[in-house]
């Protein structure tokens, strides 16, 4: 299980962002940044948030809470997740990439299954035929 020092490091490289850069970007020392990364002290939680924000990331990925860095898209503005989405999203990308897969041959299934029947769109909690 990896801490916040090895996640921070870890999407710090894969972004290409250097220590110092890193540190400027979310405005602390070099030095800081470097403790946090060798967990020799504690970010803030406001630290927490720039970190999970500058490295396009969660602030639960940081903290250890889900294992994937990127749970949902960033950027997606029509991407609204009541709390019972997000808790059957991050539950369907802890499966393995086979039973992930299923799962969306199902749902892909049921929703050309409706549009056969006559359903036309989804609006909130209404069907429209």
């Amino acid at each position: 299980m990896k801490n916040l020092g090895e996640r921070v490091v870890n999407l710090r490289r894969v972004k290409n962002i250097k220590q110092f850069q890193l540190a400027n970007l979310i405005g602390i020392s070099k030095m800081t940044l470097y403790k946090y990364e060798n967990l020799i002290s504690e970010p803030r939680a406001t630290i927490i948030r720039n970190l999970a924000d500058v490295l396009d990331t969660t602030s639960d990925y940081l903290l250890n809470r889900i294992d994937d860095p990127l749970p949902f898209e960033k950027g997606d503005a029509w991407l609204r997740l009541r709390p019972s989405e997000a808790n059957l999203l991050q539950k369907m990308r802890s499966l393995p990439e086979p039973y992930r897969q299923k799962i969306y041959e199902r749902i892909d299934y049921y929703i050309d299954n409706l549009n056969k029947s006559g359903v036309r769109s989804f609006s909130g909690n209404d069907v429209q035929r």
